[in-house]
């Protein structure tokens, strides 16, 4: 099969594959869990006086990052596509006696935010899970769910990056997922009709075994 022509998992086909990454694979082992907290993510709070929001990561997977958010005061909501990794976030968080509140949905299609408003939303190497046809949804629903002037953070692998191999806009990994890279004009292009940007630039952030070329953006709801 041409790479181009991989067909985009269904939210129940990509939850099978998801659960069973979460099952089998060894916590240590799955490319973007890396519990300890981004070094850009620390320095946005900071440098943006992002603080005490009510949050919402969008892919927290087993929720190292709405936890730390979490402990630092803010009101924060997880959502994942997959119920493994939601049901081990909810154990942690017991775990640690931390208030966190994790659902289990495929974003934007799930209907448990219905009628919520976040002050800051973010997705951490989220969005090269999502195909280039169905983003313009996502956006949508990102600015729907923001506040006004709710800021949106959001961290990808840019077209330019070499993971998993190739320099092929659309990559399957040995994991069994589907990766979509962009470049900073196609974000910006997709994003310009909900949000003003604070910044949007390419940066180096660490992988698990080797650091990535990443599209990062800082943008705010417009009014």
């Amino acid at each position: 099969m041409a790479i181009n022509s991989l067909k985009m998992l269904s939210i129940s086909e990509l939850e099978d594959v998801m659960n069973d990454i979460y099952l089998k694979t060894d916590e240590s082992k799955i490319p973007w869990n890396i519990p300890e907290i981004p070094e850009q993510l620390i320095a946005l709070l900071k440098n943006y006086q992002i603080k005490d929001r009510k949050t919402l990561e969008i892919g927290c997977g087993l929720g190292h990052y709405s936890l730390w958010l979490a402990g630092k005061g803010f009101d924060v909501t997880g959502i994942d596509v997959s119920s493994i990794a939601v049901q081990n976030a909810v154990k942690k968080a017991k775990d640690h006696k931390l208030k966190c509140r994790f659902i289990t949905g495929g974003f934007p299609e799930t209907k448990e935010l219905s009628g919520e408003k976040f002050d800051f939303i973010f997705d951490w190497e989220v969005l090269h899970h999502i195909g280039f046809g169905d983003r313009g949804n996502y956006f949508r629903k990102v600015a729907d769910l923001l506040n006004e002037h709710g800021f949106y953070y959001s961290v990808s692998f840019n077209e330019k990056d070499p993971f998993p191999g190739g320099t092929g806009k659309i990559r399957r990994t040995h994991m069994g997922t589907t990766l979509y890279f962009a470049s900073l004009n196609e974000l910006e292009d997709q994003l310009n009709a909900h949000f003003d940007f604070v910044f949007i630039r390419t940066e180096i952030i660490a992988g698990r075994q080797n650091p990535h070329v990443a599209n990062t953006f800082l943008a705010r709801k417009k009014s």
